[in-house]
């Protein structure tokens, strides 16, 4: 807590702060709050110690990282016979941070990699997810006139892969009982100011005397 930090930073000369990302980034869509929709972290820790209790046979991960290979390759070891999974990314697997060992794994264990798909919403029926419904998606490079910059996410105009842009009237529906959104992982430094850890390009130094990150 906030306390027990600034304790340690009186405590101590010099403190190096690497809390690591223990948080997963959310997925922002309609339906996200249905049951079934499962948190990336949380089914990993469960599956890996015994105690899931999850019981899905069509499987929807989303995302293009290592978490995301981590969570569709365990959930196809544990899905029972004739069930599916399937991984949708927005951009193409050339582009997916992910390991390319990891990508390949993934593709010879069976498992559906669905490039240049977007989500959108996910249908539910009382509650419970029964299908995500996804765009497709073209790839235009950065400085091309049909993608304006101004237009673009602040994330999207740093990063230097091609841009995925919806392709209009491309909606479908991929039909699923579990979804697991895996797009990425933050820091939870709920005990800090998130202003005093900036520092400077090359540097380790935070805008706190002894504290570096």
């Amino acid at each position: 807590d906030k306390e027990r930090f600034e304790t340690i930073l009186n405590e101590f000369d010099t403190v190096f702060l690497a809390a690591g990302a223990q948080l997963t980034v959310p997925l922002m869509i309609e339906g996200i709050t249905s049951e079934g929709v499962l948190d990336p972290l949380r089914f990993l820790s469960d599956v890996k110690t015994g105690q899931s209790s999850w019981s899905g046979k069509r499987v929807v991960v989303i995302g293009g990282g290592n978490t995301a290979m981590d969570v569709a390759r365990t959930a196809k070891k544990i899905v029972p016979e004739g069930g599916e999974v399937a991984l949708v990314y927005r951009r193409t697997m050339e582009e997916m941070p992910a390991d390319r060992s990891e990508i390949a794994a993934a593709s010879a264990e069976g498992i559906s990699i669905l490039e240049l798909v977007t989500p959108e919403r996910i249908i539910s029926e009382g509650g419970v997810v029964k299908a995500l419904v996804c765009s497709r998606n073209v790839l235009f490079q950065h400085g091309d006139p049909a993608v304006p910059i101004a237009d673009l996410p602040s994330g999207m105009k740093k990063d230097p892969r091609p841009i995925p842009v919806k392709i209009p009237d491309s909606e479908f529906e991929l039909l699923c009982d579990t979804i697991i959104p895996a797009l990425g992982q933050k820091p939870d430094l709920d005990f800090v100011d998130r202003e005093v850890l900036q520092t400077e390009n090359g540097k380790y130094a935070t805008r706190i005397e002894n504290l570096y990150v």
